[in-house]
């Protein structure tokens, strides 16, 4: 999306002139009219990426952290582009008027579509197509919580770590083909655990006793508890994560490239996809833990 550059020789014609002539107010406007075709389409283009961002944060497939900073990334585009626009509104609403045009007024419009002139490159549309081509990747897992963890166990007995392990690598992989994907850009790149818990209670003993303790309290609510449950199981994920990760980026070049920052989140009884409306307390869709991966330029 480029529009034909403002010519030298019509910057070089108003430098030189004392006064504005119609033929250079015509083609200034038309330079208007282009510009704000183009940024009509950079909105539209943003509000796609914002209404993408939306829904998948409510399927659960973007975590809360990448989900806050794809907004301000995206909010930091439109709020330029619409900017942009109402400079471009004023400027033609001046251009259209009856009233006459000082030169030194037209000389600043002048410059105004130029400097935008010269924004609307590949450059300009770098951060969009970025998030574009994230949204396009597979960045999150997910299984339930049966499959590596027995009731209320938040410890991977040995019998299964090799198998976690075979799960949990692609996660990490995909990660590491992104970065390598832009090797000129300034990455901040996050893997993270979160672990859900259903809405059940829990049994007298030890269980009870050890996560009450963590949480520091002579007594802790179901939804406490769950919530300290769901967040050791994320944590012990999270380890393997982090082992499979400094394995696999061991005799990578430029490893500073490849610094990533890992987190584990208790999410507890919160429902893991919003869409669905149909949770049951005692239902295994809740049980469960998601490993997301995401990547994003550094502001």
């Amino acid at each position: 999306m480029r529009i034909t550059s403002i010519s030298k020789a019509l910057i070089l014609l108003i430098l030189a002139t004392s006064c504005v002539s119609k033929r250079q107010i015509a083609e200034i406007k038309n330079k208007v009219a282009e510009q704000k075709n183009i940024e009509n389409q950079l909105f539209n283009r943003i509000t796609k990426l914002e209404e993408k961002r939306v829904e998948k944060n409510a399927l659960g497939e973007l975590d809360d952290r990448s989900n806050m900073s794809i907004q301000k990334i995206i909010d930091g585009e439109k709020n330029a582009v619409i900017k942009k626009a109402d400079s471009l509104i004023k400027i033609d609403e001046m251009l259209s008027s009856n009233k006459r045009i000082k030169v030194k007024d037209f000389r600043k419009i002048v410059t105004v579509i130029s400097i935008y002139n010269d924004e609307v490159k590949d450059v300009k549309t770098e951060t969009l197509d970025f998030i574009e081509n994230l949204f396009n990747q597979k960045t999150f897992i997910k299984f339930n919580s049966a499959a590596f963890f027995g009731p209320g166990g938040y410890k991977i007995p040995d019998e299964k770590m090799e198998e976690a392990k075979n799960v949990f690598s692609p996660i990490v992989d995909s990660l590491l083909v992104f970065i390598k994907k832009y090797p000129k850009i300034n990455l901040s790149s996050s893997i993270v655990s979160s672990g859900y818990a259903d809405g059940q209670g829990f049994s007298e003993g030890e269980l009870v006793n050890q996560l009450t303790a963590n949480l520091n309290k002579a007594l802790a609510s179901k939804e406490e508890l769950n919530a300290e449950l769901s967040r050791l199981r994320a944590e012990e994920v999270l380890s393997i994560l982090m082992q499979i990760y400094k394995n696999k980026i061991q005799n990578i070049d430029n490893q500073n490239k490849f610094q990533t920052d890992f987190f584990a989140i208790g999410k507890g009884e919160e429902f893991p996809n919003k869409k669905i409306t149909n949770y049951q307390t005692d239902d295994e869709r809740r049980r469960i833990v998601v490993i997301y991966w995401n990547s994003l330029p550094k502001d």
